[in-house]
This record gives C-alpha cells, sequence and structure tokens, in this order.
C-alpha cells in the first residue's frame, strides 16, 4: 500500500549508477538525474549495507541508498542529502479502501 519518496534536502543530490565497462576495469560513474532541494522520486528505497572497514582496504565513502524508480531509473543517491517517507501508493486500491493514509516516516531496518 505503500511506497517510498525519496526528497532532496539540498540542491544537487545526484542518482548515479556504477557501471563495470570489463573485468579488470575501474568502475564508471554516471550520473542518471539530479535533484533540486525539495524535488522528489517515487519508488523503493534500500539502505546499502557498508562493508566493515576490517574487511576493505578502501576509505569508505558516504551512507547511500540504493534507489529504484517507477519509471525505470535506479542507482544510488547520498542519504545524507535525502529525506526518505513512506506515501501511500497512487492505485485505485488505495484509493478506494484506504483514502487517506498518512504520509509516514521510512525505518530502513524493516
Amino acid at each position: 500500500m505503500y511506497e517510498h519518496k525519496v526528497t532532496a534536502v539540498t540542491d544537487g543530490a545526484e542518482l548515479i549508477q556504477w557501471r563495470q565497462p570489463r573485468p579488470g576495469l575501474a568502475p564508471e560513474r554516471s550520473v542518471v538525474r539530479i535533484l533540486a532541494r525539495g524535488e522528489y522520486l517515487l519508488g523503493s528505497a534500500h539502505k546499502r549495507e557498508r562493508i566493515p572497514l576490517i574487511f576493505s582496504p578502501l576509505p569508505r565513502g558516504p551512507e547511500v541508498i540504493e534507489f529504484f524508480t517507477r519509471d525505470g531509473l535506479w542507482g544510488e543517491i547520498e542519504a545524507a542529502k535525502v529525506r526518505v517517507t513512506c506515501v501511500p501508493r497512487d492505485i485505485d486500491f488505495v484509493r478506494t479502501y484506504r483514502p487517506g493514509l498518512p504520509e509516514i516516516p521510512w525505518d530502513p531496518n524493516d
């Protein structure tokens, strides 16, 4: 009945994809969409698990959220630059049988 709403809290929140052109080459960063403050996307959000420092020689980057939009866009977005909430889906069933559902905070651990 709900989907995720990812709203930019700052200008320049980037939805990015990492592509591996060929094995052995460094991944390439591709910006899929740039959100202005207040702009939002609807879809499905997942907190990306971070690799503990003990297992990775690389410096840790910012926390990110993996996101898949209704329109088929996907990528990751820096968690500090967005606010994620749960909003009622805009579908007939919800409009008919569950009108007035509130927007609620997102708990990434659910």
